[in-house]
């Protein structure tokens, strides 16, 4: 038994409201938490460490919550403190 035209119409609006909703948490995944990990790392690192701010790349993903990063710091003077070409990060 198929549901017919009017039953579609009338979940048509909560079918794109969740689509929406999947569009924004997807969004804010991708392009804001990368972002805001970022400004933050660099912020501690400036501030607590008193190293030189990382050049870090973050991504993140929202659908598997994992995120990889590479990242270099050095200190104040130029030496190497630490660097990684890949760190992994996943839920356990």
């Amino acid at each position: 038994m198929s549901p017919g035209p009017s039953r579609l119409r009338a979940a048509a609006p909560w079918l794109l409201g969740l689509a929406g909703l999947l569009l924004l948490y997807a969004l804010a995944g991708f392009l804001l938490v990368p972002h805001l990990a970022r400004r933050h790392i660099v912020d501690y690192v400036e501030r607590d460490l008193g190293a030189e701010s990382p050049s870090a790349k973050i991504r993140f993903n929202p659908f598997t919550l994992n995120a990889r990063s590479a990242s270099s710091l050095s200190e104040t003077d130029g030496s190497p403190m630490l660097s990684f070409g890949r760190l992994r990060m996943a839920r356990a």
